[in-house]
């Protein structure tokens, strides 16, 4: 077995061990970011289909979305999740594909620099929400195209920007 072979095994053995401590805690450990809720899906669901792209496994992105109570918003043939020696563009690319060809308009929302990054990367309209680690400001200052400090009060500019790609 050759460096590569070994880095390889022990990265996917450290991916199964993260797994399990993630499955460990308890579905109480996650709440849904402000403003992402059923609500919100309901009234997106008629124009848009929703996918997740994210460096988590598949596991781990399928327990995160169970734990907030939202996994009926998704289909799991959308789902574009970590694979060995993936950076954030290779997921995407991946996605982008194996969507369905008569998928139009497609549309990232993210709460990192790097989802801006990526979906510029990409020429992709993105949406940033500060509801993660970043805040508004580091957010806005990489030019997303639309940047809003949460889900639940920028709710009327989501919708409008969403109504302006759709057409």
């Amino acid at each position: 077995m050759n460096y590569y072979e070994k880095d390889t095994e022990r990265a996917r053995v450290a991916f199964a061990q993260l797994d399990k401590i993630q499955e460990a805690q308890s579905f109480d450990h996650f709440v849904p970011l402000v403003g992402i809720n059923d609500e919100l899906f309901r009234e997106l669901t008629p124009n848009w289909i929703h996918g997740i792209l994210t460096g988590n496994s598949l596991r781990r992105a399928i327990f995160k979305i169970k734990s907030v109570n939202l996994m009926e918003h998704f289909n799991q043939k959308y789902f574009f999740v970590c694979k060995e020696g993936d950076a954030r563009p290779d997921i995407l690319n991946r996605a982008l594909e194996n969507i369905d060809r008569d998928i139009g308009t497609k549309v990232i929302i993210g709460d990192t620099v790097n989802d801006i990054r990526t979906a510029k990367l990409f020429d992709l309209p993105v949406v940033s929400t500060a509801t993660g680690k970043f805040n508004f400001k580091e957010l806005s200052n990489h030019k997303p195209d639309l940047a809003v400090s949460n889900l639940a009060d920028g709710k009327s500019e989501l919708h409008a920007f969403l109504s302006s790609l759709a057409m």
